[in-house]
């Protein structure tokens, strides 16, 4: 038993050491090739020209994201207890920092840890939260490289996609609503106690009680706004893209696709190893997918570079602030 355990311990360090060498690789090469394609002196004369009203409304409605992402964490968490919406808020952004400086998702354990124990919530409860979560924003984000390929195909002549995306649309809300109301079904789920360890199949067991006493607490109507939050934190997350691309004079019939393009292709990006706030990688994405579809170097980097600010450094700094705000003492 010792062997096996030393030899899992060296192997999860081997697997960070891997992680950071990529992360380093991937942002050297990053910088590297950015500095090749464009002169950073177009940037900053772009970035001088853009217009500052739209990028500061698109500064607001990323914040406001995070408090639609809170509103939702609370009501998947209905049943459990009465949460406060500002300790949600502030593990929320826990969340969101600590993903933003650490690797491997750290910050879905950091805010996990939060909340539990901030709260009479178990670890349990919070992580069936989390990972459900997650699984309704896997489904927004096919929506939406869904509609973003079908646009795309539909500039083609003699073509009309529209009744894909009905179909499309219809498919994965039908998948969404599934999901919440068969979530936590006591007879859901394959898993088979006799194909895991003891300690696995007590986690389990733990999490499918959470995930029950939720779906006792669920109804229909706290469904439908589950849903509607998870589609409105994207949603309003298109139309921040889009403000920024306009503050930079970009103003085609497609603006609208790029910038869905955009946000698809830096969400999936942020499996990525990168360094802290995704310096380089983040920009790299961004600049790689205007330059593909038409707008020039510099204006291009200038746009990574204020996604950048507004979409990651912003929030950083706000959740630092948040997480920082004096706590009421815990009642017993």
């Amino acid at each position: 038993m010792t062997i096996v355990t030393a030899s899992w311990m060296v192997s999860a360090k081997t697997r960070r050491r891997l992680w950071i060498l990529l992360a380093v690789l991937l942002t050297v090469g990053s910088i590297w090739w950015l500095a090749g394609a464009v002169s950073y002196q177009e940037a900053l004369a772009a970035i001088g020209q853009a217009q500052a009203g739209p990028l500061l409304a698109a500064v607001a409605l990323v914040l406001m994201v995070f408090l639609i992402k809170a509103e939702r964490w609370r009501l998947l968490l209905a049943g459990e207890e009465k949460i406060d919406r500002l300790e949600l808020l502030r593990a929320l952004m826990a969340g969101f920092v600590t993903n933003s400086v650490a690797p491997l998702r750290a910050g879905e354990v950091a805010r996990v840890l939060a909340l539990a124990g901030r709260s009479k919530l178990s670890a349990h409860s919070v992580i069936a939260s989390v990972v459900f979560e997650k699984w309704l924003d896997t489904l927004a984000l096919l929506l939406m490289a869904g509609l973003a390929m079908a646009f795309g195909l539909s500039q083609q002549p003699a073509t009309n996609n529209l009744p894909l995306l009905i179909a499309l649309a219809v498919v994965l809300a039908g998948l969404g609503w599934w999901a919440l109301r068969s979530r936590s079904s006591p007879n859901g789920g394959s898993v088979k106690s006799s194909s895991i360890s003891a300690t696995a199949t007590g986690f389990v067991a733990d999490l499918r009680g959470a995930l029950v006493r939720q779906r006792q607490a669920s109804t229909a109507g706290r469904d439908l706004i589950i849903i509607a939050c998870t589609l409105s934190a994207f949603a309003i997350g298109l139309v921040a893209n889009t403000l920024i691309l306009a503050a930079y004079g970009l103003e085609t019939a497609s603006l609208w696709w790029l910038a869905g393009l955009l946000l698809v292709a830096l969400y999936l990006g942020g499996v990525a190893p990168a360094p802290p706030a995704r310096l380089g990688v983040y920009h790299a994405i961004a600049f790689a997918t205007l330059t593909a579809n038409g707008v020039a170097a510099g204006p291009a980097l200038a746009i990574a570079i204020s996604m950048h600010v507004i979409t990651v450094v912003v929030p950083i700094v706000v959740g630092l602030v948040i997480m920082w705000l004096p706590r009421p003492e815990r009642t017993a």
